[in-house]
């Protein structure tokens, strides 16, 4: 298993990096709020790829398609959801 783990402030995300055809990142996401979570996701244009459960975050493989990999949003998530 393949592990990505980032914190900023008081966001702490933890991500199983290990994916395929048939199955997508899923990450922990700790310190901030379900709203926050989909609000971040909204404003960096992307609920298309990714989704919110709870404070589960399920990054679809399809991301690729943006031009982005599964990290570069992640830390982009991270970043921006501190501010909540």
């Amino acid at each position: 298993m393949s592990t990505y783990i980032i914190q900023i402030d008081n966001v702490h995300i933890e991500c199983d990096m290990e994916y395929g055809v048939s199955k997508d990142i899923v990450c922990k996401v700790v310190g901030v709020s379900h709203e926050c979570l989909d609000d971040t996701i909204r404003k960096i244009g992307l609920e298309d790829y990714v989704k919110v459960e709870d404070n589960t975050l399920y990054i679809l493989t399809s991301i690729f398609k943006t031009g982005k990999t599964p990290g570069e949003v992640i830390k982009e998530i991270a970043m921006l959801s501190r501010f909540c």
